[in-house]
């Protein structure tokens, strides 16, 4: 994955760039973050395209997302950039939330997806994913109503060249803490608007000194209107260890209705508004591991290839130096 990453970016800049950019089309195949003046303009791998293909396996198998529900559906964002209280984010897979007969997406609701994805890959690890759920939860105050984030890790087999195989795949939910939004009082802490503050078990993280384990949760201050409030997102489900063909353990992930719509019916918002299943998850994983593998095979270049290649560009230096 081919990553940029430029630092001290003040936000007239950047909101200069993202529009000259997006006039002239030249983000459509990139992911964009910006966050605290730091810019991340990055290409995704191959991993990270994994969403696309399951919604298609799923819409062919008649078990994706409702096609109708009580005057909304649902279209897919992919991965379009979310403009956030402070900065911006791409995820890697969105669904948002259309209500029927206006043709668009609602205003300021529309704005954001109500189901966001975000896929680690090679590299990136759990830390990364929790905050970017913590941030585009919290940041949209709540309008994201769940992030889904994916982390695929690997290991090299001693074999094959030291060849990556996938290790294990945790599919983790994140959610808007519903005892929040609270207003802030006058008598509470100090705190910084739109700043993210972890938490571990309830407990805001405040050594950054040290190496800490993986936050929980998030929280921050936003205005609503004139006031402010806490927002807190919280981690609502872990799914570990998911396997291709699950004995026992995990074999679904259902995403609730009120997950994919903003205003579910009071009977229907905690019962699945659509059902994953495991298999095809892991299906489409190890699908787009086997493209990789093949496509890294053809790219690789063996100690003889570079040694060729040296002994080329060396005679045609050679050459260039001859009067």
């Amino acid at each position: 994955m081919t990553r940029v990453v430029i630092q001290d970016v003040p936000s007239a800049t950047y909101e200069a760039v993202v529009e000259k950019a997006t006039n002239n089309g030249d983000w459509q195949a990139v992911r964009i973050d910006y966050n605290e003046g730091m810019l991340s303009v990055h290409c995704p791998s191959l991993g990270h395209e994994i969403l696309p293909e399951l919604f298609d396996v799923m819409r062919y198998a008649g078990t994706s997302y409702p096609k109708k529900y009580h005057g909304s559906k649902i279209t897919q964002g992919r991965s379009t950039t979310i403009t956030l209280v402070a900065g911006s984010k791409s995820p890697d897979f969105s669904l948002y939330e259309v209500k029927e007969g206006s043709g668009q997406v609602q205003k300021a609701e529309g704005e954001f997806p109500t189901v966001a994805f975000e896929v680690g890959y090679y590299g990136e690890g759990e830390k990364k994913l929790a905050l970017d759920a913590g941030r585009l939860i919290c940041l949209s105050k709540g309008m994201i109503q769940l992030v889904v984030t994916i982390d695929i890790n690997h290991e090299a087999e001693k074999q094959n060249n030291g060849r990556r195989n996938v290790k294990s795949v945790i599919w983790t939910h994140w959610e808007m803490d519903p005892q929040y939004p609270r207003v802030v009082e006058k008598i509470a802490v100090a705190y910084e608007l739109n700043k993210l503050v972890p938490e571990r078990d309830g407990v805001p993280v405040t050594d950054t000194m040290s190496v800490q384990p993986t936050p929980d949760a998030y929280r921050a201050v936003v205005s609503f209107g004139k006031k402010s409030y806490w927002v807190r997102a919280y981690k609502s489900n872990t799914y570990k260890d998911l396997e291709l063909f699950p004995d026992q353990g995990v074999k679904s992930i259902p995403i609730l209705h009120h997950h994919l719509f903003r205003d579910p019916q009071e009977d229907d918002r905690k019962y699945p508004a659509f059902i994953i299943q495991t298999v095809d998850i892991m299906a489409t994983i190890h699908s787009h591991e086997d493209f990789q593998r093949e496509m890294d095979g053809k790219n690789k270049k063996t100690a003889d290839d570079m040694d060729s290649i040296d002994k080329k560009l060396l005679e045609r230096l050679k050459k260039r130096c001859v009067v």
